[in-house]
Parts: structure tokens; C-alpha cells; sequence
């Protein structure tokens, strides 16, 4: 692909079932809702550190996607940009990104994930049914309100670890919902 891109628009890469890895050029700064959305093939994706902004649905339904690095420096990850990712098994988040929503519903292989603890909201969603889902969670400092359907279905979730208890006002209906596993909080 040429260097000269800035931007991947909607749709851009929607539904190309073959493609099983891809280079965004340096130079990109955001990707499009459903910009790779189900590349079913789409196993692994080398994104440069000028990609600052995912919108929605960027990555979803990406059955073959294994391993994802969000470069530091990205402020927005849209909201769905993972669902559906039934091969996800690690991410990354940097202290950078400043909301997660929705982002990882459905991804049944993610075992683990690892974010700052400084991203101040947490919206809907987020893990719904990672039912592979084992690392501790940390709930970053600031969050006053797990979401509904938060964990709901995270079978294999062992510990979640308020990191500032005294900040939370409030916890959502089916947040940890079938969280069978469960032990510490």
C-alpha cells in the first residue's frame, strides 16, 4: 500500500473473507467504522504508532485475529471494534485510550488483557461472554460504575481488584452474571 495514506475510510477492507495479514502504512491516523470487518482470514495486522483513532466495529468478526498491539499514543478505540474476535487471546490497551465501550464482546479466546489504570470509563458490554478469560482484572482508579453486562458470562474470571474501592458508586445489572469462577473481590 502506498505511503501517502492518512486515513482508511468505512468499510474500506469490509468482508474480504481472504486477506490473512496487512500493513498499514506509517502515516495513517484512523481507520473507518467496519474497516476490517469480517476478514474472516485476518490472522495478524502490523499498525503503526500514527494510528490514533478505531471507530466503531473497526476489527469485528475477525475470526482468525490472534494477537493485536494498540500502538501508544491511540486516544479512541470505537465501540464494537473487537466483538466477534473468536481467536483473541492477549491485548494490550495503552494509557492513552480514554474509554473503552463494548470493546471485546464476544471474544471467547481472550485470556488475558492488560490496560492502564488510568482509563476513566468503562461502557457497556465490555467483556460479555470472553468466557477464556482468566488474568485478574483491575478496575482502573477513577471508574465510579461498572457497567451493565460488564463480565456477564465470564465464566473462567477469578479476581477483580478495585484498584480505588472508594470511588465506585455503583454496579450494573448482570455485571458479573454468570461469573462462575469467580473467588475475590
Amino acid at each position: 500500500m502506498p505511503n501517502t495514506l492518512a486515513t482508511f475510510s468505512n468499510d474500506c477492507f469490509s468482508q474480504c473473507h481472504n486477506i490473512s495479514f496487512i500493513t498499514i502504512p506509517r502515516g495513517v491516523k484512523s481507520i473507518g467504522g467496519y474497516g476490517f470487518n469480517e476478514c474472516f482470514q485476518l490472522k495478524n495486522i502490523a499498525i503503526p504508532a500514527s494510528l490514533t483513532s478505531f471507530s466503531s466495529n473497526c476489527f469485528n468478526r475477525n475470526y482468525s485475529l490472534e494477537n493485536i498491539i494498540i500502538p501508544i499514543g491511540t486516544t479512541s478505540l470505537g465501540s464494537s471494534i473487537f466483538s466477534s474476535c473468536f481467536q483473541l487471546k492477549n491485548i494490550i490497551i495503552p494509557n492513552t485510550v480514554q474509554e473503552l465501550n463494548t470493546t471485546f464482546s464476544q471474544c471467547n479466546a481472550l485470556r488475558e488483557i492488560k490496560f492502564s489504570n488510568n482509563i476513566p470509563n468503562f461502557v457497556g458490554s465490555l467483556f460479555y461472554a470472553c468466557y477464556a478469560l482468566t488474568s485478574d482484572i483491575i478496575i482502573p482508579s477513577g471508574t465510579t460504575y461498572v457497567p451493565y453486562n460488564a463480565f456477564y458470562y465470564c465464566s473462567s474470571l477469578k479476581k477483580i481488584i478495585f484498584a480505588t474501592p472508594s470511588t465506585i458508586k455503583g454496579i450494573g445489572s448482570g455485571a458479573f452474571y454468570n461469573c462462575t469462577s469467580l473467588r475475590e473481590m
